[in-house]
């Protein structure tokens, strides 16, 4: 299999039968008109919400089950990812500099947690692709394995949701639209156009694999 190609054994379901092809301007306007639904920080639930996320200046929240997007800071706290039942992290910036992320693997040394790096950088011309299949079959990992998985980038915003909606398609079965519109219901995110494009060839590689309805 070539680095970066989807498994042909992936759970692609009926949904893509039905589905239309897209391209990243259509994927950047679901995420531009998706709002908000209004949701505690994953381990303040006691908190009304909304208001509380921003006054702790926290970022971590569960976009589907078991699967959490956060930022650096969520990721730093260790006591925090106990509290929450983390088993699973991924750094999806890795690296020294601006924007990245500079955790590895002995940060978390003692936790018992699993845990995968990826250099990506936040930038429409920064090749994502090829990181899909390798963060998504960590993420089913933790699915497997009965864990709870957290995806963090600096802000919670580009790299870790676009990891998190390529799990939803590949596995999950969800076209590019919905799974979008799902983890921007739940975090503000702000992916580039670049990622949006990328994630859209996704979609149109799941679509052909399945015959579809008129």
């Amino acid at each position: 299999m070539a680095e970066g190609q989807v498994n042909s054994d992936c759970n692609i379901n009926r949904l893509f039968a039905r589905a239309s092809e897209v391209d990243g301007a259509l994927l950047y306007g679901v995420m531009a008109s998706t709002s908000r639904t209004p949701s505690c920080v994953s381990g303040f639930e006691g908190l009304s919400c909304g208001f509380d996320r921003q006054l702790l200046g926290l970022s971590c929240v569960e976009v589907y089950p078991i699967i959490y997007v956060g930022d650096a800071a969520r990721a730093r706290d260790r006591n925090y990812l106990q509290r929450i039942g983390i088993t699973h992290v991924l750094n999806a910036a890795l690296g020294v500099g601006v924007g990245m992320v500079d955790i590895n693997a002995s940060y978390y040394q003692g936790l018992g947690l699993n845990f995968l790096s990826l250099p990506i950088i936040d930038h429409p011309l920064f090749e994502l692709t090829p990181y899909f299949q390798t963060a998504v079959d960590f993420v089913s990992g933790g699915f497997e394995s009965g864990g709870k998985v957290l995806v963090y980038c600096l802000r919670g915003k580009s790299r870790s949701i676009s990891l998190a909606v390529a799990y939803l398609m590949i596995k999950v079965g969800m076209p590019a639209p919905m799974a979008l519109r799902i983890c921007c219901s739940k975090v503000e995110a702000n992916i580039n156009l670049g990622f949006l494009s990328e994630i859209a060839t996704l979609h149109n590689c799941l679509r052909a694999m399945v015959p579809q309805l008129d």
